[in-house]
């Protein structure tokens, strides 16, 4: 449930965990799908947290991390269809920045396991494009030499192009197209 300012509180589908099976659920799953174990609703003995080293308090999302650890070490994570608690979104929120640090983080931990490229794939679709865009092309030529992943026109094409063009053509060519249709 997500409290919108001026609106009473609603249950609103804001993650895959209202898509996502209950029950039951891998590091594959989590991978794949997201966090869809949000901190507030965990549960879990305390010996359990201890023996996988407890959160990572290094991390934002460290629910996200928590639940990997778990699923990683084997032991079972079970996602409820109950709402348990209510998150209410407004512009002081954490989530209101940007966790691509924190993902990259988690990320690392993982990246031997064969659900990286899934994970890599949902969390940075676009991460070559906005390294060329951001003129950081060193950058982007590791990210496809070191990425163990599966590179697509969909998530390359864009930043390849860009990378081959001059930024300089492009940006002349709009002007002209510009003015030839005023």
């Amino acid at each position: 449930m997500v409290a919108v300012p001026g609106r009473s509180i609603a249950k609103v589908a804001t993650s895959p965990a209202t898509t996502v099976a209950r029950g039951p659920h891998s590091t594959a799953d989590l991978m794949t799908y997201g966090c869809f174990v949000y901190g507030p609703t965990t549960m879990c003995r305390v010996e359990t947290l201890r023996s996988i080293g407890g959160y990572d308090e290094s991390l934002r999302i460290e629910d996200y991390s928590l639940a990997l650890k778990l699923t990683h070490e084997g032991m079972r994570v079970v996602a409820m269809p109950d709402v348990l608690t209510l998150y209410r979104r407004h512009g002081n929120n954490w989530t209101a920045g940007s966790i691509d640090a924190d993902l990259w983080a988690i990320g690392q931990r993982y990246r031997g396991a064969p659900e990286y490229a899934a994970f890599y794939r949902r969390n940075f679709p676009l991460a070559f494009w906005y390294l060329v865009k951001e003129g950081r092309k060193r950058d982007a030529w590791r990210l496809l030499r070191d990425e163990p992943i599966c590179w697509t026109w969909s998530n390359l094409g864009r930043g390849l192009m860009r990378m081959l063009i001059p930024y300089g053509v492009v940006r002349s060519y709009r002007a002209l197209r510009g003015k030839a249709s005023a």
